[in-house]
C-alpha cells in the first residue's frame, strides 16, 4: 500500500467511525449474503441484529478495525496481529475464499456509507488497504489448514 493510500484510508476511515456508526450492519448484511459465510456465525439467522451475541461480536470488529486504521502506518507491527487472527478464524471454519466475501462486503459498506461522496480516489486506496490486510490474514488461514492438514495424515 503506497503512502497515499495509507493517508487516504485512515483520514476516510474516522469519517466512517463518526459518520456511519452502524456500519457493521451494513456489512454483515453483505456478508450474509453469502451461505458459506453465514453458517459460519451462530447469530445470522432471523432478526440477527438484535442478537446479544452478533453486537457482542460487532464491537469486536469495530475495535479490531479501529485498531488496524489507527495502526497503518505501522503495518509491520500490524501484519504478524492479523496473520495470527487468520490462523485462529480457522477453528470457525473460516476459508481463505472468504477474504473474497470480506473485501466485496466491506468495500460496498465503505461506498454506501460514503454514498455520492466515493470516488476513484476513495476506491483505490481503500482496495489497497484491504489488500495488505487481508494478506497476511489469509496467509495465516492457509497455512493453519495446512497445518492441521499435516497433523492428521
Amino acid at each position: 500500500m503506497d503512502d497515499s493510500a495509507m493517508k487516504i484510508t485512515q483520514e476516510s476511515w474516522a469519517m466512517v467511525e463518526k459518520e456511519v456508526p452502524h456500519w457493521p450492519e451494513i456489512f454483515y448484511d453483505q456478508m450474509f449474503a453469502d451461505p458459506s459465510v453465514a453458517k459460519l456465525f451462530p447469530f445470522s439467522s432471523g432478526n440477527f441484529k438484535e442478537n446479544p451475541k452478533f453486537q457482542e461480536h460487532t464491537q469486536k470488529v469495530k475495535d479490531t478495525m479501529h485498531t488496524a486504521m489507527t495502526s497503518i502506518k505501522e503495518f509491520d507491527k500490524l501484519r504478524p496481529v492479523l496473520y495470527k487472527m487468520g490462523q485462529r478464524h480457522v477453528a470457525y471454519g473460516t476459508l481463505p475464499e472468504h477474504s473474497t466475501n470480506f473485501k466485496n462486503a466491506f468495500l460496498f459498506t465503505l461506498k454506501a456509507g460514503y454514498g455520492d461522496k466515493w470516488n476513484e480516489d476513495l476506491d483505490d486506496a481503500w482496495n489497497q488497504c484491504v489488500d495488505a490486510l487481508l494478506d497476511p490474514f489469509t496467509e495465516g488461514v492457509s497455512d493453519a489448514m495446512a497445518e492441521q492438514a499435516d497433523q492428521a495424515e
